[in-house]
């Protein structure tokens, strides 16, 4: 994808019930409120999350990799999510209701 093209979007995965306050002092603080649907169909695969070193190999190398499956295997998969829970980095590229794992922002434009 060309650089120009590339979009992204940080976030945190929280529960609305158990993480209650950190919802709400997150919406104090003007952080948007997105709900991800969960995965039905997906590409996966997992890095080792060891340290900061990891994270800087896993993203150099684990994107691309899925995308050159991807394209092997003629189907049509994004957006590309990484989901960092130690001890692992999870990636997750979904197959079905693509458009729901959009932010907003990029469906409006």
């Amino acid at each position: 994808v060309p650089v120009e093209k590339r979009r992204f979007a940080v976030g945190a995965i929280v529960d609305e019930i158990k993480d209650r306050e950190l919802v709400e002092q997150m919406d104090k603080n003007n952080y948007k409120i997105f709900k991800l649907p969960e995965f039905d169909r997906s590409v996966y695969t997992t890095f080792s999350f060891k340290n900061i070193l990891s994270i800087f190999i896993a993203v150099m190398k684990v994107p691309y990799r899925l995308g050159d499956y991807i394209q092997a295997k003629k189907i049509e998969a994004h957006p590309f999510l990484e989901i960092y829970k130690r001890p692992l980095i999870h990636f997750v590229v979904p197959l079905s209701d693509l458009d729901a794992y959009n932010v907003p922002e990029i469906n409006n434009e």
